[in-house]
């Protein structure tokens, strides 16, 4: 197989496991935000009504950029260099978890910078690490599952052609 083969595999089967991901997490948030007494319409419709939903938007963006990068280098690690498909499915899926939650907590950052007009510690705290915190402890479950089977997903394509 050729490494353009490979790239494209990888980076194909990333974007569909960050949709996925990006489902999961949508559900996560709708499904805390019944359980706090929220109508389900509100719950089910929750970053229409947040305070956060630009950064979150954005952030999702950024995450399937950032899903498509690592997905490349993922399908040559896996179909080029013989890599551990499970292993490397896992590290992958943790990779755009922490990279995406970076990027996104960034632009909830700059969002609260602009919103209080100061930056310091309380900012950083709150606008930074706290989302990064949940981001990460509600999402490695899940970024281990998905990650795994998109391991498995491209080794499968090591005989398929891709136009």
């Amino acid at each position: 197989m050729i490494e353009v083969n490979a790239r494209n595999i990888g980076k194909a089967l990333a974007l569909k496991s960050a949709y996925i991901g990006l489902v999961l997490a949508y559900l996560i948030c709708a499904i805390d935000f019944y359980s706090w007494d929220v109508e389900l319409t509100k719950a089910i419709f929750w970053i229409y009504f947040s305070d956060f939903k630009w950064p979150v938007i954005m952030g999702a963006f950024g995450f399937l950029k950032i899903s498509s990068f690592f997905g490349e280098k993922a399908g040559v690690s896996i179909l080029i260099n013989g890599k551990n498909e499970f292993w490397t499915g896992i590290k992958t899926g943790l990779l755009v978890l922490i990279f995406g939650g970076i990027f996104g907590c960034a632009l909830s950052l700059v969002n609260g910078i602009i919103m209080d007009m100061k930056f310091d510690s309380i900012s950083f705290f709150m606008y930074f690490l706290v989302p990064l915190m949940w981001i990460l402890f509600f999402g490695t479950l899940p970024a281990i599952i998905v990650g795994f089977i998109f391991g498995y997903q491209v080794k499968s394509k090591d005989f398929v052609s891709v136009k």
